[in-house]
């Protein structure tokens, strides 16, 4: 991209995963990350084709292999290991309605009924555990490469049809960021959040193939070939941050920045804490009112965040943050609510934990990256894709 400036945040992992992640230092060890595969972020919620969805398998009670997929396929066009550079034959896998199927002679990783079901790390170095939902049992969880590796990737086409919200175009509601857009051909873009929104864990910030970008530095790229404009990016989330660090750090961060365009990414580390939806919204509006303190013109994108995984203990009132947004962005000019929280609970109910989650409890893999670049660009942009 044409400018492309990073603040190095430091991933604070506090109690264990409040949306930290260890310091990976800059995406793709400092430099710009790979450009993505044609129609890579076309939304998941459109035509008949998805790209790279990602999945884990597991061994089940009686032996069988499977992996859960969001679509039923009818036609598979190729499975690749997580690096995207390994493609298996197809007499490796079967399709059994949304189930991926490992045959016998499957090359494809899988973990064990031990590994998944009883959280067992006795031959996975490195690994280790969190206290899990259900009373007495723990989960899988790593910040590194650990379960990623585990990853397999499916292109395929489908005939069924997106249950979930639909998200929509809001560019009119965001007067001043489409004018710069559309005629100014330039972008002040900055971001302030936690651990999800510094990009933790993208394969760019693992610094692993395929190197795809994290959503704030994707959503840059994808911007500047949209529109054919020069994207100013910084990033100035911080990994184990909740609202309230948010709104304690924003003027200092704003005596280096103007941006006309601000996305606001909390609620992850605020629901684990179970922060009340009140405090939430007053420390939004704080950190809203100290941008535009700083650059009056400035628009806003909320986001409000994925639901962590349902498996993990730490899950609380991130889901309630929603309604606090929405209620911001109805008093509130030039600002929108992007709605990641009604996207994952959608997902959820097909898929595991582990298959978008490269730590398994909340940090999003490179397929729930796209879906927030997805979504970000249905937002500004009209019949995107």
């Amino acid at each position: 991209m044409k400018k492309l400036l990073a603040i190095l945040f430091a991933c604070v992992f506090a109690l264990a995963c409040l949306a930290g992640c260890s310091d990976t230092g800059k995406e793709n060890g400092g430099e710009e990350p790979a450009k993505t595969a044609k129609d890579i972020y076309k939304p998941i919620w459109q035509g008949d084709t998805m790209f790279e969805e990602s999945l884990v398998v597991v061994e089940e009670e009686d032996g069988t292999k499977v992996g859960k997929l969001l679509y039923e396929p009818t036609e598979i066009i190729r499975v690749n290991d997580y690096t995207l550079q390994k493609e298996y034959s197809a007499s490796e896998y079967r399709i059994e309605g949304k189930n991926l199927i490992l045959t016998e002679n499957s090359t494809m990783p899988y973990l064990t009924y031990e590994q998944y079901y009883e959280a067992d790390i006795s031959d996975m170095p490195g690994m280790q555990t969190q206290t899990g939902s259900e009373p007495g049992k723990n989960i899988l969880f790593t910040e590194s490469a650990g379960l990623v590796r585990y990853h397999i990737n499916v292109t395929y086409k489908h005939e069924d049809t997106w249950q979930g919200k639909v998200p929509t175009y809001q560019g009119d509601k965001l007067p001043n960021t489409m004018r710069k857009l559309k005629e100014d051909k330039a972008l002040s873009l900055f971001m302030t959040g936690d651990s999800i929104a510094a990009g933790c864990t993208s394969s760019s910030l693992l610094n692993i193939e395929p190197f795809r970008p994290s959503f704030g530095t994707g959503f840059a790229l994808e911007l500047e070939e949209w529109f054919d404009a020069e994207i100013d990016f910084e990033n100035g989330a911080v990994g184990g941050w909740t609202s309230q660090d948010g709104k304690e750090e924003i003027e200092s961060q704003m005596v280096e920045y103007a941006p006309d365009l601000a996305i606001i990414a909390f609620g992850m580390n605020d629901g684990s804490f179970n922060v009340p939806n009140s405090t939430f919204e007053s420390n939004i509006r704080d950190i809203i009112d100290a941008i535009r303190t700083a650059s009056p013109d400035c628009e806003f994108i909320l986001i409000a965040t994925i639901v962590a995984n349902p498996e993990w203990s730490g899950v609380g009132t991130q889901d309630r943050y929603l309604e606090a947004l929405n209620t911001i962005a109805s008093d509130t000019t030039g600002c929108v609510v992007m709605d990641m929280t009604s996207f994952t609970q959608e997902l959820f109910k097909y898929k595991r934990g582990m298959d978008m989650l490269t730590n398994n409890v909340n940090h999003p893999s490179d397929f729930l990256q796209r879906g927030y670049i997805q979504q970000l660009m249905t937002v500004v942009c009209e019949n995107y894709h």
